[in-house]
């Protein structure tokens, strides 16, 4: 994906276009419109490899490329696009919001899709991310357990303490790992661990107590966002780890994990 300074240069030095008209920055685009940009770069359209057997595949997901085209069928360069010019039979087993970067898995056959798609099922694997939050914890270590509701029509959740008719519960543990300032915010890295993988769960959790995760646009602090002129959220896919359970066959007991070096924000400000 194309950095929003990327962009924003662009559309300022008159290389953009709306469906064959110069783009201005403040112009409307809706399902449907072709948008066209004159670059003098080299369009990426790779992925980290972490891992490839020629079976599974575990990648960096960079911050700001969906997994999947959206509920319009829209978006040419995906995560499911990238992998399936490396093999053409890739398929997805899990996903990421398109904001978080990190570690993922996909499988390039049916019978690893199946043993991918059974782990997530049964819960035979952690996950582990990291989260750059709003604000100092009180407690450097704990559980975050409520319930989560899921709107799609606004395509977000809200979470609740009690349990409703349509929620579900959520469950994650954090760590703080690290304190730092930057321009007069106080801000806590935290590594996080999720029993449960509901939609958005980190980001409305961490929201409800309090803490945000910063750069997250649509839970966020936007004052706080704004003035450190975040581009990207700040929360990363640090580590899947398999167990050892046998139904996982060859892959168990394999852990993947994403190089610090790959998840941008934190090296930029922590």
């Amino acid at each position: 994906m194309l950095g929003a300074g990327r962009v924003t240069r662009l559309l300022g030095s008159r290389q953009c276009r709306l469906n064959s008209e110069r783009a201005q920055a403040d112009s409307n685009v809706k399902a449907g419109d072709e948008v066209t940009l004159y670059a003098d770069f080299e369009y990426d359209l790779s992925l980290d490899t972490i891992f490839d057997d020629g079976k599974l595949i575990a990648f960096v997901k960079p911050s700001g490329l969906p997994v999947d085209v959206d509920s319009y069928g829209i978006g040419a360069d995906t995560v499911l696009a990238r992998l399936q010019i490396h093999q053409s039979t890739a398929r997805l087993v899990h996903r990421l919001d398109t904001q978080t970067c990190g570690v993922m898995l996909a499988a390039f056959d049916e019978e690893t899709e199946s043993l991918c798609l059974n782990a997530f099922r049964k819960h035979l694997l952690k996950k582990t991310y990291y989260a750059l939050c709003l604000g100092p914890f009180a407690e450097k270590t704990g559980d975050i357990t409520s319930f989560i509701s899921k709107d799609s029509a606004a395509a977000r959740v809200s979470v609740s303490s009690d349990k409703h008719t349509d929620s579900l519960e959520a469950r994650s543990d954090y760590h703080v790992l690290k304190e730092i300032n930057v321009q007069q915010n106080k801000l806590s890295l935290l590594e996080v661990k999720i029993a449960t993988g509901r939609t958005h769960q980190i980001r409305a959790q961490l929201a409800h107590i309090g803490h945000p995760v910063l750069g997250d646009e649509k839970y966020g602090n936007y004052s706080v966002n704004k003035a450190l002129a975040l581009h990207q959220m700040c929360l990363a896919s640090r580590e899947i780890k398999l167990s050892d359970n046998k139904e996982l066959g060859i892959y168990a007991g394999k852990t993947f994990v994403c190089p610090k070096e790959k998840i941008k924000w934190l090296n930029a400000l922590t």
